[in-house]
């Protein structure tokens, strides 16, 4: 479970139970804070505790991949020894490897010619869909916003 699957909820509930409280104003947002940042900082403190990706120790530390293996397995709630964590342990192993071989990274997108000419093309096909997705659907906001009974913004009225 995630830290915004708990957090959100939590916050909503504190926000809108304290929207009612009407006297004295000041209350509100102490309040929330009072019951939000001891929440935030459990969930900092625990994320300490927090073993860590099997895949980051192989490339930090791959002079220990005994490590790798006893943290793998504990993830994946076995042992060592299982074949399923082997297996996935090789398939780590054999990733590493390959990557080593290539310049990986965001700089690596800007080495080459035949990079930066499809960075330019995902730039324009990005370009495209914004403009051709976005100025069909703004169009029709004003006529949402009159059949939902929201008063339209001042660009919707027409002269």
């Amino acid at each position: 479970m995630s830290r915004r699957t708990l957090i959100y909820p939590i916050t909503y509930t504190c926000r809108y139970g304290m929207s009612f409280h009407k006297s004295p104003f000041n209350i509100a947002w102490r309040v929330s804070n009072v019951i939000q940042i001891p929440i935030g900082l459990a969930f900092v403190a625990i994320s300490f505790l927090y073993v860590e990706s099997p895949r980051y120790l192989l490339e930090k530390r791959p002079d220990n991949p005994e490590r790798v293996l006893q943290t793998l397995a504990k993830l994946r709630s076995g042992h060592p020894e299982d074949e399923r964590v082997r297996a996935e342990f090789h398939e780590l192993v054999a990733s590493y490897e390959y990557r080593k071989k290539f310049d990986t990274g965001y700089m690596a997108i800007f080495r080459s010619a035949a990079m930066r000419k499809r960075l330019l093309y995902g730039f324009y096909a990005t370009s495209l869909q914004q403009f051709g997705v976005s100025a069909p659907s703004m169009s029709s906001l004003c006529d949402v916003l009159t059949m939902s009974r929201v008063s339209p913004p001042s660009q919707c009225t027409q002269p």
